[in-house]
C-alpha cells in the first residue's frame, strides 16, 4: 500500500509538471506538498495497521525491528518496480527511483510510526 500512496502521488506531480502550466516556484511548493501527502497518509495507514494487528504474534514488537522490515520490504517493491518500469514504461522510471533515493537518504522523511 505504501508503495502505490508513493506511485498515486508522484505519478500525478510528474503529470501536471508535464502539462507545463505552471512556473518553477508552483513546483518546488508542489513537491512539497506532494511528499507531505505521501509521509501522512503513509503514516497513518501505518498506524491503522499496527492498531489492527496490535495483538498478532507475527506483528514485531520494537520500533526499530518493525522500521527495518518496512525499509526492506518497500526497497525491495521499489527494485521490482524499476525493472517493471524499465521494461515496461521507461518514462515512469523517476517514480520508483525517486521512492529508492528517499529510503537510502535515512532522512525521517519517509512513512513511520511510534510504536
Amino acid at each position: 500500500m505504501i508503495r502505490s500512496f508513493h506511485y498515486a502521488v508522484y505519478a500525478a506531480l510528474f503529470t501536471h509538471e508535464a502539462s507545463g502550466l505552471r512556473d518553477v516556484a508552483d513546483g518546488i511548493a508542489q513537491a512539497s506538498w506532494v511528499r507531505f501527502w505521501y509521509v501522512w497518509v503513509s503514516a497513518a495507514f501505518l498506524r491503522g495497521y499496527r492498531e489492527t494487528a496490535n495483538d498478532s504474534p507475527m506483528l514485531l514488537q520494537t520500533p526499530e525491528e518493525f522500521r527495518l522490515l518496512l525499509d526492506a520490504y518497500l526497497l525491495e517493491k521499489a527494485l521490482y518496480e524499476l525493472g517493471y518500469e524499465l521494461n515496461n514504461r521507461p518514462d515512469w522510471l523517476k517514480i520508483p527511483l525517486r521512492g529508492i533515493l528517499q529510503l537510502l537518504e535515512d532522512q525521517p522523511d519517509h512513512p513511520t510510526i511510534t510504536v
